[in-house]
C-alpha cells in the first residue's frame, strides 16, 4: 500500500635531516624508505578490520588499520604515501605497514612504528634556501619538498606527536620534545626564528601530549601544566600582547588534560581541582573568534580563556575556524565555522553554541575524533566504520564522492572479511541482481513476475519461503539511481525484508548518487565496495565491478581492488577453499551488455583459480560453460551465471554468446546455490509459481 500511493504520488621529502647534519650530501643519499622485513609488526588486533585510529589533514585524511596505513584525498605532495600523485576518493592503502599510530596535518602524513622509529611523506622539508645559510644576518629558512614514499627521519623512541601545515613535533620516550620545520614565529621553541629541517630540542621536559597549530604550538607537561609558544597576534598563546614567544611558556595557572592549537587559537579541557558540583572539566578556548570558535558570540580575539560549557569534555581538537570535544558519553559536539559543514548540523550556518554530531543509533557511538582543516572523522564503537563529515571537495572523506556531507556519512573502508554463513559442510545461497524499480518503472510496468514488469515483490515473496543461509544481491539494487529515499521506501519494503542475512553488492545505478549514498546509508556497516566471505566451506569474493565509479582505472590490473583480489585468490588456495567470485557487471553475455571493463577483474579471477563466476546488469538469466580468462570457452575454467531477473523489467537477448548453454526472460525470478565441500549445486527458480526453470551440478578442486 505504502508502494502503491507513492506510485500514485509519482504520476503527477622528506628529510635529508641526516643530511643537514652530514652539510650538503645529495637528498637521495640520506632517504630510508621502507622495506617490509626490516618492519616489526605490532600484535594483531583481535578483529584485524578494526580501525584503531583516524587522522584528518588540510585536504587528506588516513587510517590505521591492522597495522596499515590507509589514506584518501589529496595528493599533491604525496601525502597519501602511495609512491604517486594520484588523488583518490576512497582510503586505499599506503606503501607503509607496521605503524602503530598514524598522524595527517597540512600536506603530509608521519606514522610511527612499534620500535618508535618515526617515518613520513608528502611535503616535507628537505634543505635551505642557500641565502640563508650563506647570509650570517639571514634567518635559515627551509625547502619543501614533495616526497611520494615512506621516508625514515632522524629521531627515535617517538611515543607521540603532533603535524602541522609548516612543522611539526615529537614526544620522545624520556618525555622530551624536539620540533622542526618553518620557525617565523618562534613555533619550534628553540629561542630562535631559524627554521629547521631535524628534530630540534625545546628543552621541554615532562611533556605528556603536544599539540601544533598554523604558527604556534603548544604542550601539556605530566603537572597537567600547559605550555604555548610561537605566533600570538591573535593572542592564541592567552598571553598579553601580540609579540611572539621563542620559547615555550607556561599559560596562567591553567591545570589542563588535553590540548589542541587550531588556526590562531587553542582550546583545552581542565582538570577540576576541587570537588565542588560547579567546578568539573571544561572546554577552554582563547585566540581568534572570527567564527565563534571560542564557544562565544564571534568577535576580537581574546587572550583571556571562554568557557565553551560542554559537560564531561573528554577531549578537544581544533580546525581551521571550528573545534570539537570528545564527551564521557561517547558523543562529539560542534562549534565555530560551518561553511563546508565542519559542525554537521545540515546547515551552511557558523554557530558559537555546541552542536551535537548526530550518529544514527545503530552505528554505536564515537570512539576516537581526528579534525582537519574543514573536516572530521570519527572512529566508530562498531570499529570497522568511520562518521565523517565537513568539505570533502578533494575526497578527503573516503566516501567515494567529492560532495560535502553537511549531516555526515558512514565510511566504510574495503577488503574486510564478514562473518560467513552455512556450516563447515554446506551453505545455501540465492543470487540476483537487478532488483526494486523506481516510481516511473512501476507507474509504466506496473507489478507483477512477468519479466516485463518490476518484479522486486515477487521475487521478494519467493525469497522468503526458502530456508537459504544468505542472499547474495548482485548489485543495481534500487533503480533509477541508487537514492536514499528510494532505498528506503521501495527496497526496504522487498528486499529489505531479509537485510539482515544480504550480501550486497554495487552496480553502475548505485553511483548514480555521489559516492553510492544511498546504498551505502542503507546496508551501513556491510556496504564496502569489495569484501569477502564465507559460504559454507567456500570462499566468496564479492567485487565492485564499477569500481567506485572509476571505470576502466578503478578496475585496472594495478588498481588496490585487483590486488586485493589476486591476494585472497591466492589465500583461498592456501586454505584449501573452493570460490566464487562476484561481480555485478558480466565480461560476457547474449544480452546487451557484456562489459568490457571487467577484463582485468576477470581475468585476475579466473587465473587465480575461480571456480564459480557471479553476474548480473543484464536483466536475463543465462548459464555459460566452463570460461578462460578472456571470456571464450575453455575447459578446466570456471561455470559463469547471469543472475538479473531480481525484479527490475527484463532485457532481450540480442546474440548467443560463446559459450552459453543456457537462457531465460520470461519472468522474474532467483538462482538458488548449494555449496558443499568440493562442488555446487543450482537451480533457477521462476518466481511466478516456484518452479525451476533450470539446475545442475558441478564439482570444483581448490
Amino acid at each position: 500500500m505504502r508502494r502503491m500511493s507513492r506510485v500514485l504520488r509519482a504520476i503527477a621529502a622528506l628529510v635529508v635531516f641526516a643530511l643537514v647534519a652530514l652539510l650538503c650530501a645529495p637528498l637521495t643519499s640520506m632517504v630510508t624508505t621502507v622495506k617490509a622485513a626490516a618492519i616489526t609488526s605490532p600484535a594483531v588486533s583481535p578483529d584485524a578490520f578494526a580501525i584503531a585510529q583516524v587522522s584528518a589533514g588540510t585536504y587528506h585524511s588516513c587510517m590505521l588499520r591492522n597495522t596499515a596505513v590507509w589514506c584518501t584525498g589529496l595528493n599533491d605532495s604525496g601525502q597519501r604515501g602511495t609512491g604517486t600523485t594520484a588523488m583518490s576518493l576512497t582510503f586505499q592503502p599506503s606503501l607503509l605497514t607496521g605503524a602503530s599510530s598514524v598522524h595527517a596535518g597540512g600536506m603530509r602524513t608521519c606514522v610511527t612504528l612499534v620500535n618508535k622509529t618515526l617515518w613520513c611523506w608528502g611535503q616535507l622539508e628537505t634543505a635551505y634556501e642557500p641565502s640563508s645559510q650563506t647570509t650570517p644576518s639571514t634567518r635559515k629558512v627551509a625547502l619543501r619538498t614533495a616526497v611520494l614514499v615512506p621516508t625514515q627521519l632522524p629521531i627515535a623512541g617517538v611515543t607521540q606527536m603532533s603535524v602541522g601545515p609548516s612543522h611539526m613535533c615529537a614526544v620522545k620516550s624520556n618525555t622530551s620534545l624536539w620540533c622542526w620545520g618553518a620557525n617565523g614565529r618562534g613555533q619550534l621553541g628553540i629561542g630562535s626564528r631559524d627554521d629547521s629541517v631535524v628534530p630540534v630540542d625545546t628543552k621541554l621536559r615532562g611533556v605528556i601530549a603536544v599539540s601544533v597549530g598554523t604558527t604556534h604550538t603548544c604542550a601539556v607537561t605530566k603537572d597537567r601544566r600547559l605550555w604555548c609558544w610561537g605566533a600570538n597576534g591573535t593572542r592564541q598563546l592567552g598571553a598579553a600582547g601580540v609579540a611572539a614567544r621563542l620559547t615555550p611558556e607556561r599559560v596562567g595557572s591553567l591545570t589542563v588534560s588535553s590540548v589542541s592549537a587550531g588556526n590562531g587559537f587553542t582550546c583545552v579541557v581542565t582538570v577540576s581541582t576541587t570537588q565542588r558540583a560547579d567546578d568539573g572539566d571544561k572546554v577552554l578556548c582563547f585566540g581568534r573568534n572570527n567564527a565563534g570558535q571560542l564557544g562565544v558570540a564571534k568577535g576580537k580575539a581574546r587572550a583571556v580563556p571562554v568557557n565553551v560549557k560542554l559537560t564531561e569534555p573528554v577531549s578537544v581538537h581544533a580546525g581551521e575556524e571550528f573545534a570539537c570535544a570528545t564527551i564521557t558519553d561517547g558523543t562529539v559536539w560542534c562549534w565555530g565555522n560551518n561553511t563546508h559543514g565542519q559542525l554537521a548540523d545540515g546547515t551552511s550556518t557558523s554557530k558559537h553554541t555546541p552542536h551535537v554530531v548526530n550518529v544514527p543509533e545503530t552505528l554505536g557511538t564515537i570512539s576516537q575524533l581526528s579534525v582537519g582543516l574543514t573536516h572530521a572523522c570519527a572512529v566508530l564503537s562498531v570499529q570497522r566504520g568511520m562518521w565523517c563529515w565537513g568539505r570533502n571537495l578533494f575526497g578527503e572523506l573516503g566516501d567515494a564522492s567529492a560532495v560535502i556531507r553537511r549531516e555526515g556519512t558512514g565510511v566504510w573502508p574495503d577488503g574486510v572479511h564478514r562473518q560467513g554463513v552455512g556450516t563447515a559442510t554446506s551453505a545455501r545461497v540465492i543470487a540476483a541482481g537487478d532488483v526494486s524499480c523506481g516510481d516511473s518503472q512501476y507507474v509504466n510496468s506496473g507489478t507483477g513476475a512477468a519479466g516485463a514488469q518490476c518484479g522486486a515483490p515477487s521475487t521478494a515473496g519467493h525469497i522468503t519461503t526458502l530456508p537459504a543461509d544468505a542472499v547474495l544481491a548482485l548489485g543495481d539494487l534500487q533503480y533509477p539511481d541508487g537514492e536514499w529515499e528510494n532505498f528506503d521506501y521501495y527496497y526496504r519494503d522487498t528486499w529489505g525484508t531479509f537485510a539482515s542475512k544480504t550480501f550486497p553488492m554495487r552496480g553502475n545505478h548505485e553511483y548514480g548518487v555521489p559516492g553510492a549514498y544511498g546504498y551505502s546509508r542503507f546496508f551501513g556497516p556491510n556496504s564496502q565496495s569489495y569484501y569477502s566471505t564465507d559460504f559454507g566451506p567456500w570462499r566468496a569474493l564479492i567485487v565492485d565491478s564499477w569500481c567506485l565509479g572509476q571505470l576502466f582505472d578503478g578496475c585496472s590490473a594495478t588498481s588496490p581492488q585487483s590486488q586485493w583480489l589476486a591476494t585472497q585468490l591466492r589465500q583461498a588456495s592456501a586454505e584449501g577453499k573452493c570460490v566464487v567470485v562476484a561481480m555485478h557487471h558480466p565480461l560476457v553475455s547474449s544480452g546487451r551488455y557484456g562489459t568490457v571493463s571487467v577484463s582485468d577483474l576477470w581475468r585476475i579471477a579466473v587465473d587465480g583459480g575461480a571456480d564459480l563466476m557471479l553476474a548480473a546488469h543484464d536483466h536475463i538469466y543465462e548459464r555459460f560453460a566452463a570460461l578462460g580468462n578472456d571470456g571464450r570457452p575453455r575447459d578446466g575454467g570456471p561455470r559463469f551465471f547471469i543472475s538479473g531477473l531480481g525484479g527490475a523489467p527484463a532485457h532481450n537477448f540480442i546474440t548467443t554468446a560463446a559459450g552459453s548453454e543456457f537462457r531465460y526472460r520470461t519472468n522474474h525470478g532467483v538462482l538458488d546455490l548449494t555449496f558443499t565441500e568440493r562442488g555446487y549445486t543450482w537451480s533457477f527458480v521462476n518466481s511466478l509459481d516456484a518452479t525451476v526453470v533450470d539446475s545442475g551440478s558441478a564439482s570444483c578442486a581448490p
